[in-house]
């Protein structure tokens, strides 16, 4: 997965509208990819599939290294997809 999704946007109002969504993701729609039965793996290759076509649509534009603090809710991970 690209770096870019690592940092957040510059701001909330910046993200994709979730109406556009739905036409940036349809090419998704009947196309094959593997699946090997590992839950983990497989999240992981469709989250890089749904990166690509995000990615390809273009992201909104990030946040500075000193604009942002991420505190994880109850101190857990941080989610991978941050940008959108």
């Amino acid at each position: 997965m690209d770096e870019a999704f690592q940092t957040p946007p510059k701001s909330p109002e910046h993200l994709t509208k979730i109406t556009e969504l739905p036409g940036i993701l349809k090419k998704l729609v009947g196309s094959e990819f593997k699946l090997t039965g590992k839950t983990r793996t497989d999240g992981a290759n469709i989250r890089k599939i749904i990166a690509k076509e995000l990615f390809d649509h273009g992201l909104p534009e990030g946040a500075i290294d000193d604009e942002y603090e991420i505190v994880p809710p109850k101190k857990k991970g941080v989610p991978r997809m941050l940008r959108e």
